[in-house]
């Protein structure tokens, strides 16, 4: 099966929207299938959720890259909950982490330049 490209922001937009209304049995079935046929490991604890919409919905073997989720389109995908206040509002249910940075290197870098901008500057975000 492999890696399915996404080389735009609406391709990456279209198929995060069509996630609406899908439960986490069938992500995480479909994650399952896509690590069998690609002899992936599947990862347990924090972030298996994220993993699993990158493997099972996105058909994106999940890595440690220092790239964007999907390159051809420069997005960063992310996967995080959220949860709803006693007055109703909505707020992070955790926090979010969108790069671990080098301190030892990236101080060199301007904003604009910094490793953190290069895989930052287009996330697509599913909230749960």
């Amino acid at each position: 099966m492999g890696n399915r490209e996404y080389k735009t922001s609406e391709e990456v937009k279209q198929r995060a929207e069509e996630a609406i209304g899908h439960s986490f049995k069938e992500i995480f079935g479909l994650a399952q299938k896509f690590q069998q046929e690609n002899g992936l490991k599947q990862k347990h604890g924090k972030g298996d959720i994220g993993q699993a919409y990158e493997e099972g919905w996105f058909n994106y073997a999940c890595n440690e890259d220092a790239e964007p989720d999907f390159k051809e389109a420069d997005i960063e995908l992310k996967v995080t909950p959220y949860k709803r206040n006693k007055d109703n509002t909505l707020s992070a249910k955790e926090r979010l982490v969108l790069n671990i940075i080098n301190y030892m290197e990236e101080y060199k870098n301007t904003f604009f330049t910094s490793h953190f901008w290069y895989k930052n500057n287009k996330i697509q975000i599913i909230w749960y």
